[in-house]
């Protein structure tokens, strides 16, 4: 017994040193995959931990040539032939195409696909941006019937933009203000497609809308047109015309009534004219002076502040170079200042107060203005060095600053 015990043991003994170098096989292989020994190529301490994307820095600011305004939006050209925007982000992707964000932009942001840009527009806060002559970029939300036949780009076009080519040399695109008009002047003849309800393409149609261009009839010569959308004007050889929506005065005739070709308005020497979307409009003569006409609860036709159906002249305005008016407000450049009037609640008028006014104020520290753009209750400049200045309601961005308080003051948002 004692025998045999010994020889069970040796056996055990035997198999278990047999074993372990077996054993050992399986489990090298396994611990090298995981645990590589050092080469050149690997390092003997662990990668320091990846950092974190870079934060985009701000835009460094460039020299705007043009600036564009409507709604709660701002649009601004530079002289790299690029678009900037900031503002409400309402229309689906308009500044950040295919994510499917709504919001605000508060500060600059590049436009898609504005590359070469020559010329920048704005009509119900949706920009359309011309590229060298030919070609239009539109974004947002564009009737077909507006804007007629176009080219898909390679997106969604709701995620990116639409395409228009085709136009000819020379053409300046006028958009309405709520984005339902679009026009085209060129060679003194004026042309306009989109809504006609109350007669504003001036075609003397009785359709209420018009998917191609159609002539506006009885001007010769035009050299500006306006429009608010149910409401055109436009200053040709014989001077200053209007049609269409007459609620408030806005035709500026002394009727009410809808128009549905051009009539006479009395704006003695008349060179431009600008037709907001909310019933007023205002003409500028030869000499500087500002006209104004339509609704004025406001203050934005003048003083007193009640509707006006037939222009009268804005006190205390004279040699004024450019004219601009919003859904309350009206504004003028005048020795390179800017001088508003209307509705300031929201710091609009840019005098550091939030108090209407019938007569014109200066807009607090702006000299050498070259541009003056209004939307709805704010309102940009550009001076002659290429700096973007804008006030009034910033709630959603609309002024380029951060934090969604009004600006009772300019605020420089883009330029040197």
């Amino acid at each position: 017994m004692t025998r045999l015990r010994a020889l069970f043991a040796l056996a055990l003994a035997l198999s278990t040193a047999l074993a372990l170098p077996h054993a050992r096989a399986q489990r090298t292989p396994a611990r090298r995959r995981a645990h590589p020994p050092p080469t050149s190529a690997t390092p003997t301490t662990p990668p320091p931990p990846a950092e974190p994307p870079p934060t985009p820095s701000p835009i460094p600011p460039g020299r705007a040539t043009a600036v564009a305004v409507a709604g709660n939006h701002t649009c601004a050209l530079t002289v790299d032939h690029l678009v900037y925007c900031w503002g409400a982000d309402d229309i689906l992707t308009l500044l950040a195409p295919r994510t499917m964000i709504l919001g605000v932009r508060t500060t600059p942001t590049v436009l898609v696909r504005s590359e070469g840009a020559t010329a920048v527009l704005m009509g119900g806060s949706q920009p359309l941006v011309r590229i060298g002559e030919s070609q239009l970029v539109s974004y947002g939300t564009w009737d077909e019937q507006v804007l007629g036949r176009t080219t898909h780009s390679p997106e969604d076009w709701q995620h990116d933009a639409l395409v228009i080519e085709g136009l000819a040399a020379g053409t300046t695109i006028i958009p309405s203000a709520d984005g339902s008009i679009f026009c085209a002047l060129a060679g003194g003849v004026l042309q306009c497609r989109g809504a006609n309800q109350y007669g504003q393409l001036g075609a003397g149609l009785d359709a209420d809308v018009s998917s191609t261009l159609v002539p506006v009839v009885g001007l010769s010569g035009v050299r500006d047109a306006s429009s608010g959308g149910s409401t055109t004007c436009a200053v040709d050889a014989a001077g200053l015309s209007c049609w269409g929506r007459g609620v408030d005065g806005a035709l500026g005739t002394g009727s009410l009534d809808p128009v549905r070709v051009p009539t006479r308005v009395a704006v003695p020497g008349a060179v431009d004219v600008e037709v907001s979307r909310r019933d007023h409009a205002c003409a500028r003569d030869a000499s500087g002076g500002v006209w104004c006409w339509g609704r004025g609860a406001e203050g934005q036709v003048g003083n007193p502040p009640e509707t006006r159906t037939t222009p009268a002249r804005i006190e205390g305005i004279t040699g004024a170079t450019a004219i601009a008016v919003g859904m309350y407000d009206s504004c003028a450049i005048t020795g390179g200042s800017v001088r508003c009037w209307g509705a300031g609640s929201q710091g609009q008028l840019g005098n550091g107060g939030t108090v209407g006014s019938v007569v014109p104020v200066a807009v607090t520290g702006l000299a050498n203005v070259t541009q003056i753009a209004l939307g709805d209750r704010h309102a940009c400049a550009l001076d002659a060095a290429g700096a973007v200045w804008c006030w009034g309601n910033n709630r959603e961005g609309s002024c380029g600053v951060p934090g969604g308080q009004d600006q009772l003051v300019p605020v420089r948002v883009l330029g040197p």
